[in-house]
C-alpha cells in the first residue's frame, strides 16, 4: 500500500509533466492565452483537492486532457451564449416597443437556436462559430487552425443543417 506523500508526489509529477500538452489543448479550444490558463489551474485545482479522483484512472494524462478539453469547451459554450443573447438584447432594444409575448416568442427562439448550436459537436461549433457569429472569413479560420477550407466549408454546411433539423424537429421553422 503507497503511503499517502507518495500518492501526492506521483500525481504532482504527472501534472507537472502534463501542464503544457494540457495548455496546449486549453489553447487550441479556446484561441486565449488567459482562458486556457485559467482552465488548466482549475483542472489541477481540482485535482490536487481531491486526489482520490485519479485512484480509478489507468491513464492519468489522458484524463486530464479529457478533463481541459471538456471544460475548454463548455467555456467556450458560455461565452458565445452570453455574447448570442446579448446581442439579441441589442436588437430588440432598437425595436419599436415591441409587445411581452413578442419578446418572450423572440426569447424562447433565441433560447431554441442557441441550444442547436450548443449541441453541436466541437468541430463543427468552432466553424459556425469562427465564420458565422464572429465573422471570421474561412481563409482567416483555416489560418488560425490549420485545418484545410473546404473542409472549415463542409463543416458549416454539416453544422447549418443539423442545426435545420432540430429547429425544424422543434416546430421553430418550417420544413422547405
Amino acid at each position: 500500500m503507497k503511503r499517502q506523500s507518495d500518492e501526492t508526489n506521483e500525481l504532482l509529477s504527472v501534472l507537472l509533466d502534463s501542464r503544457s500538452r494540457l495548455l496546449g489543448t486549453a489553447r487550441h479550444v479556446l484561441r486565449d492565452e488567459m482562458e486556457a490558463e485559467d482552465i488548466v489551474q482549475e483542472v489541477m485545482e481540482t485535482v490536487i483537492s481531491a486526489p482520490n479522483l485519479l485512484e480509478e484512472v489507468q491513464n492519468a494524462a489522458g484524463w486530464l486532457a479529457t478533463l481541459v478539453y471538456r471544460r475548454s469547451v463548455d467555456t467556450l459554450r458560455k461565452f458565445s451564449r452570453r455574447r448570442f443573447l446579448a446581442e439579441g438584447e441589442l436588437e430588440t432594444k432598437s425595436d419599436d416597443n415591441p409587445s411581452a409575448s413578442e419578446l418572450l416568442e423572440e426569447k424562447e427562439i433565441r433560447e431554441a437556436i442557441f441550444e442547436a448550436i450548443e449541441n453541436l459537436s466541437p468541430e463543427l461549433f468552432y466553424v459556425f462559430e469562427g465564420n458565422v457569429l464572429d465573422e471570421k472569413p474561412f481563409r482567416q479560420l483555416a489560418e488560425e487552425s490549420g485545418i484545410p477550407m473546404g473542409t472549415l466549408m463542409a463543416r458549416k454546411q454539416s453544422a447549418v443543417k443539423r442545426m435545420r433539423e432540430e429547429l425544424t424537429r422543434r416546430g421553430i421553422i418550417v420544413p422547405r
